[in-house]
Order: C-alpha cells, then sequence, then structure tokens
C-alpha cells in the first residue's frame, strides 16, 4: 500500500482530543499522521487496511518460499545479491549461508507479523560484509550473539 499518495495533512495530537470525530473521518478517507511534540509521531488507518497489507505480506512469504523451497539456488542467492550489493564481499560460502538465513528468518518473520529479527540478521550480515570489505580476515572475526556493542568489529 503506497500510503504516501493518499496521506491527509498531519494532525497535532491535540486536534485528536478536541475533535476526534473530524480525525476518525480522515482516516476514513486515508492514513492520517498524528504529529506529538514530545514523542514520535503516530500514523491512524483503519484496521482492515493493516489487515490486508498482512495479508498481502503473508501471501509473498507462501509464494516465495515456494518459488525458493528448502534448496537454496544458485540463482535465489545471485538475485539476493543483486538486491543487497554490499553481501558481494562475503565469500561465496557466506553468501549461501546469508541467503538461507534471510529466507528462512523472512518466512518466520512474515508467520509473525514482526520483521524485527529479520532486520537484525539483514543488519549482522551486513556488518560481517564490512569487516570482509575492510580487510578483517575470518579467523579475526568474533560473532557474538548477544547485543552489547562493540567498538570495532
Amino acid at each position: 500500500m503506497d500510503m504516501s499518495a493518499t496521506m491527509a495533512p498531519p494532525i497535532w495530537f491535540s486536534d485528536l482530543s478536541r475533535d476526534s470525530k473530524a480525525v476518525a473521518a480522515a482516516a476514513d478517507n486515508g492514513p492520517v499522521t498524528i504529529k506529538r511534540r514530545d514523542g514520535d509521531d503516530l500514523l491512524l488507518l483503519r484496521k482492515a487496511e493493516v489487515e490486508q497489507e498482512r495479508a498481502g505480506v503473508d501471501l509473498i512469504s507462501l509464494v516465495v518460499a515456494a518459488a525458493v523451497s528448502q534448496n537454496i539456488s544458485d540463482e535465489y542467492v545471485f538475485q539476493l545479491v543483486r538486491a543487497f550489493p554490499w553481501a558481494n564481499a562475503l565469500p561465496e560460502s557466506e553468501q549461501r549461508e546469508f541467503a538461507a538465513e534471510v529466507l528462512t528468518t523472512a518466512q518466520a518473520a512474515a508467520a509473525l507479523s514482526s520483521f524485527g529479527k529479520l532486520a537484525t540478521v539483514v543488519s549482522a550480515w551486513k556488518s560481517t560484509a564490512w569487516a570482509y570489505a575492510n580487510g578483517y580476515p575470518r579467523e579475526n572475526l568474533d560473532f557474538i550473539i548477544d547485543h552489547t556493542p562493540v567498538i570495532r568489529p
């Protein structure tokens, strides 16, 4: 759903409490951004739109999973590396591991409608690619499972 094309002008949070009917009516015409001074903006949209988007993501994940199946093909790896050009810095064997982990994590994320883990997996692989691109050999890389901040990769 391309929300930018149908977005109403932003509404201040105080307007939500003053005239909630008008804000709800605006949301019937498309997503409404609720601006807040003391926090991140909110997005108000109809529940049916969110459910439709989630159903679409679920369907797409099933289609992709069926197309790729459990056999990670060379073509899938090639296309994923094209989508994430930094993955070229990974050795070919690790590009295959990256592709497999992204696929399984994406399937789980879509099934749960929770994409934080997928973003973490992609970010971790990108950090590994950065380390290779900057000359750090594999034997000098420590893969940290917990999320403790580090000074150097």
